[in-house]
């Protein structure tokens, strides 16, 4: 609880960091507080998606791609991973996060989900 009143300390100084949002997100579900957390998530997500799609850089990408890795939409995550990577092909935590996405992407298809769940 410290460390989600923490994130909340830190949202409320920068509305608009859409990462921090996310891991905000993330420690929620970890808390069991998955109602929140999944409005936290979709927030997050509506915010990085607009970011990508207007502003188009790949830092927004990236950051779109973190929001899907944490909705579990990993097949959107890899696409949006991969459209940051063409932007800015020099950046090289990109491989990192397409990496994460893709063992993330690879671990889900191997545990049994509840049917409708996202992959």
């Amino acid at each position: 609880p410290e460390a989600a009143e923490a994130h909340r300390a830190l949202i409320s100084l920068r509305p608009l960091d859409i990462e921090t949002r996310v891991m905000f997100g993330m420690l929620l579900r970890e808390l069991g507080e998955d109602g929140e957390s999944r409005h936290v998530l979709s927030e997050s997500h509506a915010m990085a998606n607009t970011a990508a799609r207007e502003r188009g850089r790949g830092d927004d990408w990236n950051v779109l791609a973190y929001a899907l890795l944490a909705l579990q939409r990993h097949t959107e995550a890899e696409d949006a991973m991969q459209r940051a990577m063409r932007l800015n092909p020099a950046e090289p935590s990109y491989a990192g996060r397409l990496a994460s996405i893709r063992a993330a992407k690879e671990s889900a298809r191997r545990v049994p989900s509840k049917p409708g769940a996202p992959r």
